[in-house]
């Protein structure tokens, strides 16, 4: 992968500015970073899964929430 995908990729996948600066480092040291390197995947994908989660709980909530707003505005129209 050119470097130039490879920061692309990262920052599409969530990495900041200094993350990415830090991934790049250790790659440019050489294969005997590869376990700081997948220790950052990994971290990073904690984190996407947590955001994940937050973001699924809050569509869940307004989902449900215009779901009442819809009932309510169909039963003043009843009325």
């Amino acid at each position: 992968m050119d470097h130039v995908a490879l920061l692309l990729r990262l920052k599409a996948a969530g990495f900041t500015l200094d993350e990415i600066h830090t991934y790049t480092n250790y790659r440019g040291q050489g294969p005997e970073t590869i376990p700081t390197r997948l220790r950052l995947m990994r971290e990073k994908v904690e984190s996407l899964h947590e955001k994940q989660s937050d973001i699924e709980a809050s569509i869940k909530y307004l989902n449900e929430k215009m779901e009442f707003l819809k009932k309510q505005q169909q039963d003043n129209l009843i009325k």
